[in-house]
Order: structure tokens, then C-alpha cells, then sequence
């Protein structure tokens, strides 16, 4: 849990980092958990770490000349990492707002970010269009419009105003299903076709090589399948079931979770569920067609 004097702090680059780009005409907005936070509660949520704001990524050559404006009143522009700029606290104190750089293309924002494709945070530039005022802690600031219909659709899903922990990308894809269709065809077919290649890549340095075959097409068109069925389906011999097993830590080193397995009464039933950036490929045993792989 954040300390109160972190808090103070947070306040403090939240109410600057606002009336900095406000004073200077530069668009802006709450977003992530600084936006969930005024939602919510009004107040910060309690294991956030900063304060998130989005920025048009053509702002920024705007931004970088306010450097010696925010020196001078104490704080610091970090700007040495060029997917998210930061106004930090002080040159020592990391605590810090955010400014998150999005470009539009086609009615679309968009926004880079390590280790994933591409746009995997794009939603429609309509929510931008007439921004609404969200209140955190008695002050009101600039959010997408309608912010509730934003954070279930594009950020936290419909349970947004339940406490979580952990808000990791590929949790979000699943528990976000809206994402998953208006992203598909920008980014899941690519994604999950290559999650694929990986997949086979993997389990061919193992003894699992060539034991499994395609028992489900993957589903590349988001709109013919239902929101919790998998993406892709393999199964395996009964017989083979050990040495699958062996190949989980390979996969697991590769980056695919393990969403859970399920054992019913017939142990041809037993199905393990993998996952990586959003995506669901589940793994079955079941006999092939035919009797032959």
C-alpha cells in the first residue's frame, strides 16, 4: 500500500503536471489507473504507483520546451525514455506523472509500448471528441467521453469497480472482449499466428514433437467465435499426456501461461488452457480421427 506521504506527492505532480499543460493549451487526459481511481473512489487507488496522463504524440516538441519551466519549479522532465515521458518529483525521487505520447490514424489512437505489437492500447479518437471532467480529490480533470463506457470497453472490463491487483496485458484482452473484436484484425490475427509459430517452434526442442495435431482451426475473425472459447485447439494420445507435460515448462519459458487444467470422470477429458498476449490455445487428450495422427 502506498504510503501517505507518497500520496501527498502524487497529489501534488497531478494538480502541477494539469495546470502545466492547461497553462500552455496542450491537450490532455486521465487515463489508466489515475483514471480508474477518479471513477471509482475520487481518490488515487491505494497500490498505484503515479499518475497517468495521455498526450497527443505530436504535443511533445511542445513539452520538451517546458523542461526548464518545470525545473524551476522543482520538479524534473525525464524524457530519456521515448515511449512514455515522465515528470518526476525531483531529479532524485522517482515518484512521477506519466505522459503517454498517442498518434492518430484513420479515427483511431494509438500507442507503442515494449514487448507488445503494436496499438494493443488503440480505441477510437470519437472518446477524445468532447472530453468530460472527472473529479480526484475535490479538482476536476480532463477524461475520455463517456469515461465509464471507456473503461469497461478499452481499459479494466465491466467489473472495473472491483479492486484488482494485478491488471496485466493478457488478463485484460481476455476479461475485455470489446478489445479483442476492435483490435482483431489490426492486431490479433498477426499476434496469434505468431504465438503459433512459437508454439511449434517450442515443442519441437522436446520430446512432444510431433505428438499433437490441430483438432481446432485457429480463429483468426473474432466475430465467429464466443468470447470464452479458444483461439486455437491441439490434442493428444492419452499415452502421450507425460511427455506433454515435460514440454509445459519449455512453453512456460517461451512466455505461454497456464490458465488451469480440468480432469473429469474420462481422463480423455483432460485439458490443459494456454495463454499469451490474450490469446487461448488449449491443449486436449483426445484421439485423432481415423486413430492416426
Amino acid at each position: 500500500m502506498r504510503p501517505a506521504c507518497c500520496t501527498q506527492h502524487l497529489k501534488d505532480l497531478l494538480v502541477f503536471t494539469h495546470e502545466l499543460l492547461q497553462r500552455h493549451g496542450i491537450p490532455h487526459w486521465l487515463d489508466y489507473g489515475a483514471l480508474l481511481g477518479a471513477v471509482r473512489t475520487g481518490e488515487f487507488v491505494p497500490w498505484d504507483g503515479d499518475v497517468d496522463f495521455g498526450i497527443l504524440r505530436d504535443d511533445m516538441d511542445r513539452i520538451r520546451l517546458l523542461q526548464d519551466e518545470v525545473a524551476h519549479a522543482g520538479h524534473y522532465l525525464n524524457m530519456s525514455d521515448p515511449l512514455v515521458w515522465r515528470v518526476q518529483l525531483s531529479s532524485t525521487n522517482a515518484l512521477h506523472a506519466d505522459l503517454f505520447p498517442w498518434w492518430e490514424e484513420d479515427g483511431v489512437l494509438k500507442m507503442r509500448w515494449r514487448g507488445y505489437p503494436d496499438e494493443c492500447w488503440a480505441f477510437p479518437r470519437s472518446f477524445l471528441n468532447h472530453v468530460q471532467p472527472v473529479e480526484l480529490y475535490g479538482h476536476f480533470y480532463p477524461a475520455p467521453s463517456p469515461a465509464d463506457e471507456f473503461i469497461q470497453r478499452y481499459r479494466y472490463g465491466p467489473d472495473y469497480r472491483v479492486p484488482r491487483r494485478s491488471e496485466e496485458l493478457g488478463q485484460r484482452t481476455q476479461i475485455i472482449p470489446s478489445v479483442k473484436r476492435f483490435l482483431g484484425r489490426r492486431i490479433f490475427q498477426d499476434r496469434l499466428r505468431r504465438n503459433l509459430d512459437l508454439l511449434q517452434e517450442t515443442l519441437d526442442t522436446t520430446r512432444f514433437r510431433g505428438c499433437y495435431y490441430l483438432t481446432m482451426a485457429p480463429v483468426f475473425d473474432l466475430k465467429t467465435t464466443s468470447d470464452d472459447s479458444p483461439d486455437a485447439g491441439f490434442g493428444y494420445r492419452r499415452n502421450d499426456r507425460t511427455l506433454f507435460l515435460e514440454a509445459l515448462p519449455a512453453l512456460q519459458t517461451a512466455g505461454f501461461s497456464v490458465l488451469g487444467d480440468s480432469k473429469e470422470h474420462n481422463a480423455d477429458d483432460f485439458c490443459i488452457h494456454l495463454s499469451k498476449d490474450g490469446a487461448r490455445i488449449d491443449f486436449v487428450v483426445c484421439e485423432p480421427p481415423g486413430g492416426a495422427a
